[in-house]
Formats: C-alpha cells, sequence, structure tokens
C-alpha cells in the first residue's frame, strides 16, 4: 500500500497537489477513515468545480458507502451550501472536496466530524488512521440531493430587495459563478458580471482574492461601470473580497468594522472573534460599540469553532472569511456580499465614505515566505529567547507586542510557508518596527527584501 504525504494533513483540512499528494486511491483511503470515525453516520458529500474534483469526490463517497454511511451527494455546490445543507438535512458530519482558495493544480477535503469544525488533532487523528489502514464494514447507500435551489430561496428570503445599486461581482469562475448573480438580481441590484462562468481551471485570475493584485480587473471594471461595490468571491465561495466605489480594495478590518457596526449596534455585550494577525484598530472598535473582543488563531476551523463555543454574534479572519451567530457560527462570502449590500443601500452612503478613518494604523499585508515548516519552531523559539522583555502571545506563532505597533511570525496552516504581518500603532514606520521584531531571525530580512521590495527595499535602494 503506498503511502500517503503526512504534508497533506493541515491544521483546518487536508490539501496537497493532485496527482501527486492527493490521487483517488488516497481518496479512498482517507473516506474509509473517516467512515470508521463516523460509522453508519448519514454524511453530505460535496465538491468544487476543479477538473480533479468529481475523481475524488466518487471516491470519498464509494467509501464512506462500504463503510455503512447514508451519503448525501450534493453534487457540485459552494462549501456555505455545503455548510447550509449539514442543519438542513440534520446530518451528522461529511466531506467538502475543496482546495479552496489555491492555484487549480491543488486539491484537498474540508471535513465535519460532528458538531464543532475540526482542527490539528483531529486532523492527527484522521492521519493515523489512515495509516493504520483503519476501516468498518456496513451496506451503506447514496442519495443524491440538490441543495441549491432551497439555499437560494433561503438567501433571498433574508433580505429585502434593494434600490437601483449596482453591483460588479467577480466570480472567479469559481462555485459561485452560477448562484450569485441571479440572486443580486432577484434582490433588484443591477450586475456587472465578470469571470461568472463556471471554469474550474480558474483561467482568469487566481481564485485567492485576498490578494489585491488578483483584483486588477475587477477594480477596473468597477471604475469604467460606475458601479457601487465590487465583490470578488475565491473559489469554493466561503472567502470575499470587496472595493469601493473607486476600484479601492478593502482590508478585511475594514469589511468586518462596517458589519459590527450595523450588526451589533443594539446588542447588549455581542462578543466579535477576530484572527490574530488582524489590526488593532478592530479591538479598539469593538469596544467603542460596547462589544466582547476576543483574539483567536488564524483559520477557518479554529474561528468557527471559537464562535460556536462562545456563542459569539460575529467573526472575521483577515483572509477574507466572515463568520456569524446567524449562520450557527459558519461563513459565506455571498451572505457578506448581501449584507454590505444592504449596508450600501439603507445608507445610501458610498463605501468610501463609510470606511473614512479606518485606516488610522500602518498595517502590512500577510507576507509569505516559503519555509521547511518542520523548521518553523526554531524560529518561533528564537523569537521568544529574544523578547523576553515584552509582551509576547503565543496563541498562534509568536506575536511580539511593541508601545508602537506589533509583529507576528506564525507557520501557514495552508502551505509549506511563513506568514509575517508588522503594524505600527503610532508615526514609527513599519519598516522600523519589522527590523525590531526580525533583530534575531537576520536571515528573514534579505527574503523579505527579494519578495517584497516595495516594503523592504535593498540596501542599494533604501
Amino acid at each position: 500500500m503506498n503511502s500517503v504525504p503526512a504534508s497533506i494533513f493541515k491544521d483546518c483540512d487536508i490539501r496537497g497537489l493532485f496527482g501527486s499528494d492527493l490521487t483517488p486511491e488516497i481518496a479512498y483511503r482517507i473516506g474509509r477513515a473517516v467512515g470508521a470515525k463516523l460509522p453508519g453516520k448519514r454524511l453530505l458529500v460535496g465538491g468544487d468545480l476543479r477538473p480533479h474534483t468529481p475523481p475524488l469526490q466518487a471516491q470519498i463517497i464509494e467509501a464512506l458507502k462500504a463503510s455503512g454511511c447514508l451519503v448525501l451527494d450534493l453534487g457540485q455546490v459552494p462549501t456555505p451550501v455545503f455548510h447550509s445543507a449539514l442543519s438542513q438535512l440534520t446530518a451528522d458530519g461529511g466531506v467538502m472536496v475543496t482546495a479552496s482558495h489555491n492555484p487549480p493544480q491543488f486539491n484537498g477535503f474540508k471535513l465535519m466530524l460532528g458538531p464543532l469544525p475540526p482542527i490539528r488533532e483531529d486532523f492527527e487523528e484522521i492521519e493515523r488512521m489512515v495509516a493504520e489502514g483503519a476501516q468498518v464494514s456496513g451496506q451503506g447507500r447514496v442519495e443524491k440531493v440538490p441543495p441549491i435551489p432551497q439555499y437560494q430561496e433561503q438567501l433571498i428570503r433574508r433580505f429585502t430587495p434593494a434600490g437601483p445599486l449596482k453591483v460588479a461581482l467577480d466570480c472567479g469562475n469559481g462555485s459561485y459563478s452560477e448562484i450569485a448573480p441571479p440572486v443580486f438580481r432577484q434582490l433588484g441590484y443591477e450586475v456587472v458580471e465578470l469571470f461568472c462562468q463556471p471554469d474550474g481551471t480558474f483561467p482568469n485570475r487566481d481564485p485567492n482574492p485576498a490578494i489585491p493584485a488578483h483584483l486588477s480587473a475587477l477594480c477596473a471594471a468597477v471604475s469604467k461601470s460606475n458601479a457601487q461595490l465590487g465583490v470578488a468571491f475565491d473559489g469554493d465561495g466561503d472567502r470575499v473580497a470587496f472595493t469601493d466605489e473607486n476600484g479601492q480594495v478593502l482590508p478585511a478590518e475594514h469589511v468586518l468594522v462596517l458589519l459590527a457596526r450595523r450588526l451589533l449596534m443594539k446588542v447588549p455585550l455581542a462578543t466579535i472573534v477576530f484572527d490574530i494577525k488582524g489590526s488593532r484598530m478592530v479591538e479598539e472598535e469593538a469596544l467603542r460599540l460596547g462589544c466582547v473582543f476576543v483574539e483567536e488563531k488564524s483559520g477557518h476551523s479554529y474561528i468557527r469553532r471559537r464562535m460556536i463555543l462562545n456563542q459569539a454574534d460575529l467573526g472575521g479572519e483577515v483572509s477574507g472569511h466572515f463568520f456569524y451567530k446567524a449562520l450557527r457560527g459558519g461563513d459565506d462570502g455571498l451572505y457578506t456580499s448581501l449584507l454590505l449590500a444592504q449596508i450600501l443601500d439603507q445608507t445610501g452612503q458610498p463605501l468610501s465614505q463609510l470606511t473614512r478613518g479606518l485606516d488610522r494604523y500602518q498595517i502590512t499585508p500577510d507576507f509569505r515566505l516559503p519555509y521547511d515548516i518542520s523548521q518553523a519552531p526554531h524560529l518561533l523559539r528564537r523569537l521568544r529567547d529574544h523578547f523576553t522583555h515584552e509582551r509576547l502571545s503565543t496563541l498562534d506563532g509568536v506575536k511580539v507586542y511593541f508601545q508602537d505597533g506589533w509583529g507576528i511570525l506564525r507557520p501557514s496552516v495552508t502551505e509549506p510557508a511563513i506568514t509575517i504581518r508588522f503594524e505600527s500603532t503610532t508615526d514609527t514606520p513599519v519598516p522600523q518596527i519589522a527590523r525590531r521584531f526580525l533583530q534575531p531571525l537576520p536571515e528573514l530580512l534579505p527574503l523579505l527584501s527579494q519578495k517584497y521590495p516595495d516594503w523592504f527595499p535593498p540596501p542599494d535602494r533604501a
């Protein structure tokens, strides 16, 4: 029996290159492990639009059926539709075949193994079960269930019809391509479509909308069409990014604050969960609204899990996930985009006006450096040993709080890389805070200069 690469088991999902890290045979073994953990249960299986999703999905279904499970085959659906169906169909768990925002050569599995989203320990257990060949046998069966019409109807009922607001939708050829435009139109919006033809090879842009450079076509379309809002979904629909009416990409922190101001103003002691890499501005705005602010590890499963455990009202992640008590702690890019469009429609104010003043601190994007994750603990230890007199957080990697800002270094949960981010909360230039933070890790500065020269110019350009 061929070995299964340990590298595919991440903190929040299973993910790797199709054909090498992930094959139909490996999918079957993972399905048998899930079936052994949830024998005879009622399980959902859905998949994204990638060309290699169907053979992986078929093997997952066959493995769960062989484990005695009742398998509800959702077909090709966005991940938020999969999560919505979990409660609608009273399922015990399931497998969503998707690599989410990763490039088209990747694929993977998002799992639900019970009422709480799985985290690192759960995936380590599945990894052990796969290695041991764990399985149970039974006579399961498969039912095909088309959940999308019901999902669309429920979503439209949640929102009131809008006025004459123009919205540019960049579906990125992903899972919301044939769903988001008609939903917006049925609610009265004028829609400008961009890349709304389903194509899991993602021929027009990278499926990750959290990187502003990937949204150049959307920014241009917003400006050309005089749209009031630009929306971009990731490959499976749970992440979303926005531009204002000027084609300027909004940081996720700004979106979360707008949602909090609208949804939580009259909710006493509402709870907001946000990931540890986010701007300090979010915490300040949460406290101003009288909310409880909870910092959590980066990763959609960690934040969703915290949402459920704390019965939190609203949550967010820098990468573009937004979570809601109304969705049982879940996230949905289309739901978020409809909320933001509704805010614009009801306030009658442009998005640039609503976000004015929220950029009071200078914060960097995520700096991602390819790195041997097995060596990341050595980097973290050197940071901890060096900053013995500073306030530290080791919730996720190492975050060092300075009087004038902060820096964080953490292993990525989705790829073999380290993620670094900095914020200045005073007039101190961000590169100065970065160099202070990286004093014990001087070998990383040349790597940052090489990959991000606009932020860290080489000495001959400084």
